[in-house]
């Protein structure tokens, strides 16, 4: 009792399709995006048996200046995921989201065109930037429907100094 265990029964069949794109108009800037639609079945024709959500896109830009600063900005979004049965509805749904990631750096000597400081590079990086909360169904004891699977925002700082 209380031992989890995972076999594989039957068979799914996916089926799906995807588009990326990436586009370079100079060296400064890049803009990136893809979208995929999938579906799924089981042997016995239950559709939507995989928790993957059946519409995901992502989308980004950045930019690389010549005087050592660099941004970019990132969305993930992914539909909602699919609602299993029999779990007591105690938590939101696995409604869909958008996760959201921004990332910058600076060089310093390269910004300040001074060779006389040090050699420092600062980094920011975002996650979650518009403070998602997501939930992903529980698949694994059934005891409740969903359970949070990633955190709140969440900023991360360094600094890089090169001798």
């Amino acid at each position: 009792d209380g031992i989890l265990t995972f076999v594989n029964m039957g068979e799914v069949d996916f089926e799906g399709i995807e588009v990326e794109s990436k586009y370079r108009p100079n060296t400064q800037w890049e803009f990136l995006g893809s979208v995929s639609y999938q579906v799924n079945e089981d042997q016995s024709g239950q559709r939507d048996v995989g928790l993957v959500p059946n519409f995901m896109g992502k989308w980004g830009v950045s930019y690389d200046s010549p005087n050592g600063f660099s941004i970019g900005l990132f969305d993930s979004y992914f539909g909602e995921s699919a609602e299993l049965s029999g779990a007591p509805k105690l938590n939101p749904d696995a409604d869909s989201y958008h996760w959201m990631t921004l990332k910058s750096s600076l060089e310093l000597r390269k910004y300040f065109n001074a060779n006389t400081i040090p050699n420092i590079r600062l980094n920011l990086f975002v996650d979650n930037l518009l403070d998602e909360d997501v939930y992903f169904p529980e698949f694994n004891f059934s005891s409740v429907n969903t359970l949070p699977s990633r955190t709140g925002i969440a900023i991360y700082g360094s600094a890089t100094i090169k001798f």
